[in-house]
């Protein structure tokens, strides 16, 4: 093995680290380790062979810092490096910030650092003039700072990828005008200031093939790319750049480009209608977020795969021009004013396997020649003016026809019929499946199949009557079920602990009956965050360890931070959404916080006292236990819960004193005591005399502040705790304050979600 000139092991699972007596392979000179699932820090004694020309160990899991290398040093210097031509370590968790050294490599072409960790600035040291490098990839890391000019200074640089980085300043394009072998150039998702008005006859290399300058701050349409007749890709999204495009615009790379994004801009049109489409190979045209009115039919080849032009303010019908590109694969008409029928002859475009025409003002039927789609993976027809039944393919749904579907939403619309129960049958591509809101009767479907791969099913607001079928227990993968606003009945399903990928459970409105906890059944959830039980006819008792075992809340994830924290299941595609009440109004959250959590059990009639291992929920945020027949005294537990913003305890039989303890909840911005049995002074000098009299209304023995009542002198002693455990308080700072705190099932209060839209009901 000493004498291995060549190890290539690429995509075998070695799952291990990278041992330390590679560096015995004397005469290597190529090593490729790509997708060997690799651990570890990476040995830097490799780096010690002598003929090594070659390393590629992308696409693993080593970490560590590139430093530990000691590029630098007396015993390990570049020198030693002086064959290596290839280095590729992208797609890892090196961290640290990029050592300098790097770039003094003599004959290093190939540098290909992107998606790793590595932070501070980019320094490049002032050898540019003799560098050989070729290729230089550090996109997707953490780098800050300015670009340093030594960059330019790199002659035999051809592709240049610096984007998704933290880098800031201004740059004027004529910069780059040096390297005059570069290719392809990325700069996109930094802080950077583009300036682009560099005059056209700049000698700014007229060869560029890929182009991403978005989110660069662009005020207007680069000037310079008038001259870029082999642009391939161009990506100019997310700027500033209003008006109209002009017409020179159009005959940039018009035989070679085949993907152009202008999304997120503030484009109002074009300056003259074309007689003949432009970009004759061109494949993906994103249009989406910006201020178009006209149907851009005038400007789509014939050859175009990914159309996107949603969110904009195009109107009327669909055009029929769009049913003859034949070989589209992607139509994202979303969020417009589009209106009328949705045109039957989108039935014969065949090769669709994407086709989002939400939020428009569609009315009528679903035409029938959709079933012709049946390459379908993903089918959005929502928030439109549908109604009818979905039409039938002999005695089957339509839907059923659509084999390959993973995403299915035709939520709020007037749809009537009752749900084809096939949709449960291929449940086994079936991701998320989305019919709320619309008129939609008889049972749901009962038969979910092994390997179901169900992860959100809403079925909410609607006319769906019958049991919830135990299947469902077979599809491990779920984990939003929204059954709010139906008819379904029963006793509560126990057997849904078995789905332990569950996050979000609402029940609301339904006609559910009996106890909630059995004392011959284990209660427990492991990743639920969001209950909602609420306006049924559960009744019974709940244990005093009720929620112990309801492990996502019951655990402070002390990383956590309220306004930058992930979204469940957040996917380039979809984002779920949950409808909740709050007072007399109807809120619509789109995604849900992962740190979200909130228990509401109110309208039913449990009775007997509030568990006390309710202080056991540390994570909880709001707590919604009004409207039921609860008696005894506030827990003293409740002090524990130092992350709570909404408590709703009114119209219960609750009595004795209000804890003084409930003053510890820094976060409490929301508290409903009112129509209870409480009594003595109100707590004084607290966040809770701050709340209005409707907080304590109802309670005749209450006195204090804010109530005009005074109390006797025998009833100022305050409530203290008679044991009162020591805990661990953590304090977390966040930059918002919760404005919506609901009642119900609105307990996704505040700006916790991406976007939120009001209706009133």
């Amino acid at each position: 093995m000493t004498k291995l000139e060549e190890l290539h092991l690429d995509i075998v699972n070695l799952s291990s680290p990278l041992p330390k007596s590679m560096a015995n392979l004397s005469c290597l000179v190529s090593l490729s380790l790509k997708y060997c699932n690799l651990h570890g820090e990476f040995p830097q004694n490799i780096f010690h062979l002598s003929y090594i020309q070659v390393i590629d160990v992308s696409y693993n899991n080593f970490k560590g810092h590139l430093k530990s290398l000691n590029l630098g040093s007396n015993s390990f210097s570049v020198k030693n490096m002086s064959r290596l031509s290839f280095l590729a370590l992208s797609y890892n968790n090196f961290n640290g910030q990029l050592p300098s050294s790097l770039f003094k490599i003599p004959n290093l072409q190939y540098l290909d650092l992107k998606h790793n960790q590595f932070t501070g600035p980019l320094t490049i040291p002032n050898v540019s003039l003799s560098s050989q490098l070729s290729n230089l990839y550090l996109d997707g890391n953490k780098l800050t700072g300015q670009i340093p000019t030594s960059i330019f200074e790199m002659k035999k640089v051809e592709e240049l990828a610096l984007s998704e980085n933290y880098l800031s300043g201004t740059i004027d394009m004529s910069m780059f005008s040096k390297l005059s072998q570069l290719r392809d150039l990325y700069l996109s998702d930094n802080g950077l200031s583009i300036v682009t008005n560099t005059t056209t006859n700049s000698t700014i290399t007229n060869k560029l093939n890929y182009l991403g300058l978005g989110s660069c701050n662009i005020t207007q349409f680069p000037v310079f790319l008038q001259t870029q007749n082999e642009l391939r890709y161009l990506d100019l999204s997310n700027n500033k750049i209003e008006g109209k495009i002009p017409k020179w615009f159009f005959t940039i790379g018009a035989e070679t480009l085949y993907s152009l994004n202008m999304s997120t801009n503030f484009i109002t049109g074009y300056e003259q209608v074309l007689e003949v489409p432009p970009w004759k190979v061109l494949l993906s045209l994103d249009l989406s977020h910006n201020r178009f009115q006209d149907p851009l039919t005038d400007v789509l080849p014939i050859s175009i795969t990914e159309l996107h032009i949603s969110n904009n303010n195009i109107s009327g019908k669909i055009h029929p021009m769009f049913c003859s590109l034949i070989d589209l694969n992607v139509l994202d008409m979303s969020n417009n004013n589009l209106s009328s029928e949705i045109v039957p002859c989108l039935g014969s475009m065949s090769s669709i396997s994407y086709l989002d025409l939400s939020n428009n003002k569609f009315e009528g039927f679903i035409p029938l020649s959709l079933e012709n789609l049946t390459s379908l993976s993903y089918l959005d027809l929502s928030k439109n003016r549908l109604s009818g039944r979905i039409p039938r393919v002999g005695n089957n749904s339509m839907l059923c026809t659509f084999t390959r579907l993973q995403f299915l939403d035709v939520s709020s619309n007037q749809l009537t019929d009752s749900l084809p129960q096939c949709l449960g049958s291929f449940s086994q591509v079936l991701q998320l499946l989305n019919v709320k809101q619309n008129n939609f009767s008889g049972e749901m479907p009962q038969t979910f199949l092994d390997g179901c791969s169900l992860i959100t099913l809403d079925l909410s607001n609607n006319q769906l009557e019958g049991m919830l079928p135990e299947s469902l227990t077979k599809c491990s993968a779920l984990q939003i079920l929204n059954l709010a606003c139906n008819r379904v009945s029963g006793t509560f399903p126990f057997w849904l602990q078995n789905l332990t990928s569950l996050q979000v459970l609402v029940l609301r409105s339904n006609q559910f009956h009996g106890p909630i906890w059995d004392p011959n059944k284990y209660v427990g959830f492991k990743k639920l965050q969001i209950v909602c039980l609420s306006f049924n006819h559960f009744s019974g008792t709940l244990s005093s360890n009720y929620f112990a075992n309801w492990s996502a809340i019951n655990t402070i994830n002390i990383s956590a931070n309220k306004s930058s924290s992930l979204y469940m299941d957040g996917n380039g595609y979809y984002h779920e959404s949950i409808t909740v009440i709050n007072k007399g109004f109807e809120m619509e959250f789109l995604r849900i916080l992962t740190i979200f959590s909130g228990i509401d059990l109110s309208n039913n009639n449990f009775h007997g006292e509030i568990p006390k291992s309710v202080g056991d929920l540390k994570s909880l945020i709001v707590l919604n236990l009004s409207s039921n027949n609860f008696e005894g005294h506030i827990p003293l537990s409740m002090e524990n819960l130092k992350e709570v913003e909404s408590l709703d305890l009114s119209n219960n039989k609750l009595s004795g004193r209000i804890p003084q303890q409930l003053a510890t909840l820094t976060y409490l911005a929301y508290l409903n005591l009112s129509n209870n049995q409480l009594t003595g002074l109100i707590p004084r000098g607290t966040q809770i005399s701050t709340f209005p009299n409707s907080s304590f209304y109802g309670n005749e023995e209450l006195c204090g502040v804010p109530l005009s009542k005074e109390c006797e002198s025998n009833d100022v002693t305050p409530s203290t705790s008679l044991d009162h455990e020591s805990e661990f308080e953590f304090e977390i700072g966040f930059g918002w304050k919760p404005v919506v705190i609901g009642y119900g099932c609105g307990f996704l209060g505040g700006v916790l979600a991406g976007y939120l839209f009001i209706s009133k009901k």
